[in-house]
């Protein structure tokens, strides 16, 4: 099943791998890698759609992720959320991850659910960014500035009226036809962008990209 959002996991230990397509495949498109330089090979490619979250072991075969960021992907933390798995949990370690900008670190051995988690929390942190981004970009209100955010978050799943009206409008009195107008002149600043609005039915939208196909108990690793 193919899905919005896609995962990168890097790992050389085969039921590590397993346990996190198994855990994140249910909402997730997940790639996996057992090297860095598989990993490098990915990132040298000129990618339509990136990885709303990397999921890296520390340790690896042929290196070190953590020295792979400092020589070869410094700015990697900033074009996407990394989570950092490893048996090491020492207090130095741990910081040497967050200084070079991962969003996370995860001790081994970890649950499932812990990785999942873990991955939610990092792609909607990925999406959020992204959102505001686009909305900086095209000069987006603050109005349909939050209103993107909300349907991108939740993309492909339509949302409804309801929905919106109490994420940008809380508790507000308005006019049951001012979120059309709103949305009505977002659609029209975003399709430059990539993005189109869809009405799937009276009172739910949905957001996706252009180009877009319809773009997330084991063992413990």
């Amino acid at each position: 099943m193919e899905h919005d959002h896609s995962v990168w996991v890097l790992d050389d230990e085969e039921d590590c791998l397993f346990v996190a397509e198994q855990s994140l495949s249910d909402a997730y498109n997940v790639r996996t890698f057992s090297s860095l330089a598989q990993l490098k090979g990915a990132l040298d490619q000129n990618l339509d759609t990136l990885p709303v979250a990397l999921v890296a072991d520390l340790r690896l075969a042929d290196g070190n992720f953590l020295q792979f960021l400092d020589l070869e992907a410094s700015d990697l933390a900033k074009i996407f959320p990394i989570v950092i798995t490893s048996s090491l949990y020492d207090s130095e370690t741990i910081r040497g991850g967050y200084h070079r900008g991962s969003y996370d670190y995860l001790v081994k051995p970890f649950r499932p659910s812990e990785l999942k988690v873990k991955v939610e929390q990092a792609s909607q942190k990925f999406v959020s960014d992204r959102s505001r981004r686009v909305a900086s970009q095209l000069e987006l209100t603050p109005k349909e500035a939050r209103l993107f955010e909300y349907m991108h978050r939740f993309a492909p799943r339509a949302v409804s009226r309801q929905e919106l009206l109490a994420e940008v409008w809380a508790d507000m009195k308005i006019h049951p036809k001012t979120i059309d107008v709103h949305i009505h002149n977002l659609k029209k600043k975003i399709v430059v962008a990539g993005w189109i609005i869809v009405s799937s039915k009276l009172g739910f939208w949905s957001i996706t990209s252009a180009g877009s196909s319809g773009d997330g108990v084991p063992p413990s690793c």
